[in-house]
């Protein structure tokens, strides 16, 4: 799994002019600064029969996708995964730097600034702030945790690009992972969402 499956998706078609987005899409979608309480959508209801929980729609520019499904990883493994900037470098990524933020009441906060040359004499380059905040639990054992992510500068190719992660512990080997998604991109479908949620999952589900 990579972090941000639509954006270096979109470094492969690319043309030679920056393309015109609506200024409203360029908004943030979160102040990161502070703890969030929820995801800026309800997340679904977990399946009681096994299986994810998943929807898509748009409003105007913006497409967005939910998922929600258990995984039987400790809430530990999974939340420091998801922390981690290295798991989320892909190889057409030529360069990446972390630089620490202010964490203050956040359990953590930092800004990941991604540069990528797809073409000759073209270079692109970004800007992610993710943070994470406590929903449950105390800051030494997390019961529920809430990491957000969104694009806060660079290329105007991807002009909005933000989600969350709601995990909760169900018990110590078992975490409940909700996930939300939105994006204005360019050739980029709220199915094509939904599909990088299910392989998001997937990654986590997998590992060790």
């Amino acid at each position: 799994m990579r972090a941000h499956p639509i954006l270096l998706g979109m470094l492969l078609v690319i043309p030679s002019v920056a393309l015109a987005a609506p200024a409203h899409a360029g908004e943030r979608c979160f102040d990161l600064s502070t703890p969030l309480v929820a995801p800026p959508r309800a997340s679904l209801p977990l399946p009681t029969a096994g299986g994810d929980a998943s929807a898509a729609g748009a409003r105007g520019d913006v497409v967005w996708a939910q998922r929600r499904g258990v995984v039987r990883r400790p809430i530990e493994k999974l939340r420091a995964y998801l922390e981690d900037p290295r798991h989320f470098k892909d190889q057409q990524v030529d360069e990446m730097t972390v630089a620490p933020m202010p964490t203050g009441p956040l359990l953590k906060h930092h800004q990941v600034h991604s540069l990528v040359r797809p073409f000759p004499l073209v270079t692109v380059e970004w800007t992610d702030e993710w943070s994470t905040s406590l929903l449950a639990g105390s800051r030494d054992r997390p019961d529920a945790v809430l990491i957000a992510y969104q694009k806060v500068a660079g290329t105007s190719y991807i002009a909005r690009f933000c989600g969350t992660l709601v995990l909760t512990r169900i018990d110590e080997q078992t975490t409940d992972v909700a996930q939300f998604e939105e994006a204005t991109i360019t050739g980029r479908s709220h199915d094509d969402m939904k599909q990088g949620l299910a392989d998001m999952l997937a990654t986590l589900r997998a590992l060790p």
